[in-house]
This record gives structure tokens, sequence and C-alpha cells, in this order.
């Protein structure tokens, strides 16, 4: 038989941990995605509590009065939580960012060494210089030699 008992400050002290954590998943990059279940995202949040939660070092007792000072202290760590999320959220879209415009530098690189080519339809020549009558000569020369006798 296992006997757990929890002081009324320590689960004060786990709920705050909860509510930052939690607020933090529902933001996160990887887990606040709508792809994910949401009793995955409060499954991951509780034991992520409980390992943070054995963390903490010194838990002196809170410094409230009433249910509302005590609610206060929950909204600003969920505040704190939202924060962070949004913080790590914008860092992971900038590196994406970077990444896209990387990308798109890459494929104009790679277009522009594919427009210095010759073109064996064109006689030879680049494919930069090209004047209108050139689409209608290549088109001719591709008809020819399709209607072989």
């Amino acid at each position: 038989m296992i006997n757990y008992t929890i002081n009324v400050s320590d689960l004060e002290y786990f709920l705050l941990v909860l509510t930052r954590i939690s607020m933090f998943i529902s933001v996160a990059p990887l887990y606040g995605q709508r792809g994910i279940p949401n009793r995955v995202k409060i499954g991951f949040s509780f034991f992520v509590a409980v390992l943070i939660y054995g963390t903490i070092p010194d838990k002196t007792p809170l410094d409230y009065n009433t249910v509302w000072g005590y609610a206060a202290i929950v909204l600003r760590e969920g505040m704190t939580g939202l924060l962070i999320g949004f913080a790590a959220n914008m860092a992971t879209t900038i590196v994406a960012f970077a990444g896209r415009i990387i990308d798109m530098e890459s494929i104009r690189l790679t277009r522009a060494r594919i427009g210095h080519k010759k073109n064996a339809l064109t006689g030879g020549r680049d494919l930069d210089n090209r004047t209108p009558g050139d689409y209608t000569e290549t088109r001719k020369r591709r008809c020819r030699t399709r209607s072989a006798p």
C-alpha cells in the first residue's frame, strides 16, 4: 500500500508549477499544435510538473491572505508560462523563416545557373537572349521532327 501525504503548502506550489508548465505547453512550438490531443498535453504537463516540483530547493510559504491573492499568483504564473511559450514559439518561427529565405536564395541561384546554359533547341544561344520569334522557330523544329513519315 502506498501512502502519500501532501501539505497544503506543497499542493499550492505544485499547482503553481503545473499552471506555468501547462500554459507553456499550450503555446509551445511542438506541443501547442492542433494535431496533438489535449489529453496528451495535460498528461505531459502533469508529468513535467511532477519532475520540476521535485527540484524546487526550498518551499517558503507564499505571501497571500485571501483566495483572491492566491488566484492573482496563479494568474501571474499562467501569464509567465504563456510568455515563455510565446518566446519559444517566436524563436522557432524566426529559425523557420530564415530557413525559408535561405531556401529561396538557393532556388534563385539554381535558376540563375540553369539560365546560363545553352539550349540545343535554340541553336546554342543563351536562353536569356531570346527574341519573340525564337519560340515559334523552336516550336516549328519540334513539329518537323515529330511528323517524320
